[in-house]
């Protein structure tokens, strides 16, 4: 018995690239590309408008203010796609519509939101000022002619066909889709059109087919197939006939009944491998016939699919040109404990969610092979590596997300950024008194870049601590805490993993690099804190910027401040 990865291994030795043909660009979604596409000309083809506004010289409204607005005469009007010639000088400007080609002499677009046009004097009032290239795209800054559009072996999702029209692709030249056959096994299955009492109705056929095609296979399915050698051996012969692949479901252990391993090496068949350790889907083989490699997939529906992902899928997507790539993975925290067999790597159905802190999943009790459709009503796998024969509930495993996870009912998170000395303590201080005032539970949370001290010398748990404890709790009839010496930073999400209350939204100061919505604080003689990054939605500062494009507060703004948050919060509902 070998490894999932040395099994993969060996299928994959067998991944020669098929021929390729050219397909319409419409009929080419989930093909998978034979050759390099590079771009036929520049894109955008001309320097465009990014948005409705005004296409502006940027030095005529250097001084541009809300107090103090410069007028431009407005000379003329640009849709997209109309390509007349045009030009402004020094004081015009031109109505310019996104896409629209920028005029020559304009060097900027001012958005529409930051003007105030007056029809009859034919001229525009812009309230702030622009650097050159603001609003502009620039011809060729997405891609040059001549440039890499897309590489050999990319899989053409929608994405990729309007990539492909967009450099010129008519047609496509595309790696020709596997040819797959799918034969089931049993004396206990019936098709759909051939029902008998007693009898279980195939399934594994038609999912196992459907799976080939949405990993860009032609394929076809037979059977099922009764328990006889013979029966069974002309089965196999005529599936194989033509094919790229050849699928068995079914007789694939050493059971009495377990009829495929010996008739294909009746027929002369090679077994590349037969077991690997991973449950579901332990009695899974690979064969060679001929060249042709072949499948021998338990009848098992659960562990039926899952060699078929592990395994089938990645040669499927080689054979195309494409990467075997396995399905990302994402680190959880288990939320209950399992049992299982040391020395296999298990693949589990789970209930996957999004919490403050982090991917949690909880693992199904009934985890049965053969059950159908496992899938259908869960939305992860979580994968138990082997050498451990036990998880336990709050353990971190790796996961591979198979469906949306639930809509998050946790916290808001907000966050104070800036740095030492800007004000966002006193800000954050202000706010939560509003807010406790209106009914809303908040926490907030800080980073520390030093070390701090919560416990009081001489008190029982500073004396814990003192002698070795790790962490340290207390509890009285009104409050809580527990203080952990940790071998690293604690992350945010770790951090907000550890609020054990019910709270509608956190307040955090500093963890300026973390991926949440954040107000920047800024303060007069305080190094300033770059406001451009795409997660700040509003900056605290004395020295409001005229050209600041997010809402701008005073320090002491503190009713604006509020209005705004509780804004946020009910946007964010």
């Amino acid at each position: 018995m070998i490894s999932l990865n040395e099994a993969l291994c060996r299928v994959l030795d067998f991944a020669h690239p098929l021929p390729s043909e050219a397909v319409p660009l419409d009929e080419s979604l989930g093909r998978h590309l034979a050759v390099d596409v590079h771009a036929r000309a520049d894109l955008p083809a001309y320097d465009n408008s990014a948005m409705d506004g005004y296409a502006v010289r940027a030095m005529d409204i250097a001084s541009a203010c809300g107090s103090s607005p410069t007028t431009l005469r407005v000379v003329s009007r640009v849709f997209a796609g109309d390509l007349t010639p045009l030009q402004i000088g020094e004081g015009e400007a031109a109505r310019i519509m996104t896409g629209g080609k920028l005029p020559e002499g304009a060097d900027s677009v001012v958005r529409q939101e930051a003007t105030s046009v007056d029809e009859t004097a034919g001229t525009v009032d812009v309230r702030v000022a622009v650097a050159v290239g603001k609003n502009v795209r620039r011809r060729g800054e997405q891609m040059r002619a001549g440039a890499l559009a897309l590489r050999a072996g990319q899989r053409i999702t929608p994405d990729v066909i309007a990539m492909l029209a967009a450099v010129g692709c008519v047609t496509v030249e595309v790696a020709c889709a596997p040819k797959v056959s799918v034969v089931t096994c049993g004396d206990e299955l019936c098709s759909l059109d051939r029902e008998r009492a007693g009898a279980i109705i195939d399934s594994n056929g038609p999912m196992i087919r459907a799976m080939a095609q949405a990993a860009g296979a032609s394929a076809t399915r037979r059977g099922p197939a009764p328990d006889e050698p013979a029966v069974l051996r002309e089965q196999l012969i005529a599936a194989a006939r033509g094919a790229d692949v050849l699928i068995t479901i079914g007789g694939a252990s050493v059971g009495e009944r377990d009829l495929v391993p010996d008739v294909l090496r009746e027929l002369g068949a090679r077994f590349v491998f037969h077991k690997i350790a991973i449950k579901p889907g332990k009695p899974v083989g690979f064969a060679v016939l001929d060249s042709v490699p072949i499948f021998v997939l338990p009848g098992n529906p659960e562990a039926c699919a899952r060699t078929f992902d592990l395994l089938v899928r990645p040669l499927l997507v080689a054979l195309q040109g494409g990467a075997a790539r396995r399905v990302a993975r994402l680190p959880a925290t288990l939320r209950n404990s399992v049992r299982k067999q040391p020395a296999l790597e298990y693949f589990i159905r789970g209930d996957a969610k999004l919490t403050p802190g982090g991917l949690e999943v909880t693992v199904r009790d009934r985890q049965g092979s053969a059950q159908v459709g496992a899938g259908v009503d869960t939305n992860a796998i979580a994968i138990l590596p082997s050498g451990a024969g036990q998880f336990f509930a709050g353990a971190p495993v790796e996961i591979e997300l198979r469906g949306p996870l639930p809509a998050s009912t946790g916290p808001l998170l907000l966050g104070f950024a800036g740095y030492s000395g800007s004000g966002k303590t006193t800000v954050i201080e202000a706010l939560l008194r509003r807010l406790r005032a209106r009914g809303l539970r908040v926490a907030a949370l800080k980073h520390d870049a030093h070390e701090f001290q919560l416990d009081t010398e001489g008190k029982d748990t500073y004396r814990f601590a003192q002698a070795g404890a790790v962490a340290v709790g207390i509890a009285s009839k009104t409050r809580r805490a527990v203080i952990a010496r940790t071998e690293r930073p604690s992350t945010l999400r770790e951090l907000i993993g550890a609020l054990t209350i019910e709270v509608e939204l956190i307040l955090v100061e500093g963890y300026k690099r973390e991926d949440v919505p954040k107000i920047v604080v800024n303060r007069r003689g305080v190094k300033q804190l770059s406001t451009r990054a795409r997660d700040v939605i509003a900056v605290i500062s004395d020295e409001p910027s005229v050209t600041e494009e997010r809402p701008c507060f005073a320090h002491e703004d503190h009713d604006g401040l509020e209005a705004f948050v509780l804004e946020f919060i009910a946007n964010s509902r």
